[in-house]
C-alpha cells in the first residue's frame, strides 16, 4: 500500500545539519541523529485505504513539534516530512488536501521561523516549475495563508502577493486571457477568434531545449493530428519573446497546420496575461476559450483530447 510506503520513509528518516530550511548532500549516516516523528495512530474504524489515507493527510502533523526551532537545522528531515505529506495530499480530493495544507499552514505560525522554513519548502516544491510535486492549487492556498498572515512584515508579503496576483489568472474552468497574435505576413490574430471545438496554447522560444521535445510530441501525435484534420482542434503556437530574429529563423520548422505566431510588443509577458515562468507552456481551452487544462505536461493534454470523438 502506497501509505504504509510512506509511513516507512518518514519513520526510518532522521539527520541534522547546518543551514536553516536548505537541504545538504550529507549521507544520513554522517549526521547525528536528533529528532524523531511519529505518525497519528489511525483509528481502527477506518477500514479502507481512502479513509485512512484521509485521515493521516489530515492529522499528518499532530506529533510535530512546530515551536522547536531546533529543527529548523536539520532541513533534510524537514524537507522528507513535507515532501511525504504533499504524497499523501497528491491521493485525495482537491478539497481535502487544500484545507490539510492550510491546517498545515496555520500550524507553523506558532514560531516565526518555522513558518518561514515552511514558506520556503513550500515556494520550492509547489511553485518551482521543476518540481515533479507542483500543484497550483496548494500553492494558492499557502499564498493566502501568507497574505493573511501577521508572522509576515508587508515588505516580505511582495513576492507571494505577485505570485498569488499571477497564479490565479487563467484557471481552469475560468475564461482565458485574450490576446493579440502576428502572423509572419503581418496579420494579425485575436485568441478569442479561433472558431474551434478546442484551443491549444503552445508558448515556446525555438531556443529552448525542452521546447523542441514537445514540439516533437506534438508533430508527432496520432491524437492531436487527428484533431486537427477533424478542424476540433487549432494549436497556437505563440512565441513570447522580444528577440524575432530567433523566431524567423525557426517558425518555418512548425507544421503548416498549426497557427504560427508571435507577441508583437511582447504584451503577454509585460502584462503577464499568462504565467510564463517556464516554457514550454502549454493550455488547453474549449470553444468557448474557457481554460481546461492549464501550464499542463504534454502527456495530460494528449490524455484528455484522447477522450474525444472524431
Amino acid at each position: 500500500m502506497k501509505y504504509i510506503l510512506l509511513f516507512i520513509s518518514v519513520l526510518l528518516f532522521t539527520c541534522c545539519v547546518k543551514k536553516p530550511c536548505q537541504e545538504d548532500t550529507k549521507s544520513p549516516l554522517e549526521v547525528s541523529q536528533k529528532s524523531s516523528f511519529t505518525l497519528p495512530k489511525i483509528p481502527s474504524i477506518f477500514t479502507n485505504e481512502e479513509q485512512r489515507i484521509e485521515f493521516l493527510s489530515e492529522n499528518y502533523w499532530n506529533n510535530f513539534k512546530f515551536q522547536d526551532t531546533a529543527l529548523i537545522n536539520q532541513p533534510k528531515f524537514l524537507h522528507h516530512l513535507f515532501t511525504n505529506f504533499l504524497g499523501l495530499l497528491s491521493q485525495v480530493p482537491d478539497s481535502v488536501s487544500i484545507k490539510c495544507i492550510n491546517h498545515m499552514m496555520i500550524q507553523a505560525e506558532a514560531d516565526s521561523l518555522m513558518y518561514n522554513c515552511f514558506i520556503s519548502m513550500s515556494e520550492k516544491y509547489l511553485y518551482d516549475p521543476n518540481s515533479p510535486l507542483r500543484n497550483e492549487s496548494l500553492y494558492i492556498a499557502v499564498l493566502k495563508n501568507i497574505l493573511a498572515s501577521n508572522k509576515i512584515d508587508e515588505a516580505h508579503k511582495i513576492r507571494p502577493r505577485n505570485h498569488y496576483k499571477i497564479a490565479i489568472k487563467n484557471r481552469p474552468g475560468k475564461m482565458a486571457a485574450d490576446f493579440r497574435y502576428t502572423l509572419a505576413t503581418g496579420k494579425q490574430g485575436r485568441l478569442y477568434c479561433i472558431h474551434s471545438s478546442y484551443t491549444l496554447i503552445y508558448f515556446n522560444n525555438p531556443d529552448c531545449g525542452d521546447c523542441k521535445i514537445v514540439k516533437k510530441q506534438m508533430a508527432f501525435s496520432q491524437v492531436l493530428n487527428d484533431l486537427l484534420r477533424s478542424k476540433k482542434l487549432e494549436i497556437l503556437s505563440l512565441y513570447p519573446d522580444k528577440d524575432l530574429s530567433i523566431w524567423s529563423k525557426n517558425y518555418s520548422q512548425l507544421p503548416d497546420s498549426w497557427i504560427r505566431a508571435y507577441d508583437k510588443g511582447t504584451i503577454v509577458l509585460k502584462k503577464e496575461l499568462y504565467d510564463l515562468k517556464a516554457i514550454p507552456t502549454l493550455y488547453l481551452l474549449d470553444k468557448d476559450k474557457k481554460v481546461l487544462l492549464k501550464d499542463a505536461p504534454f502527456e495530460a493534454i494528449e490524455n484528455y483530447l484522447s477522450t474525444i470523438k472524431i
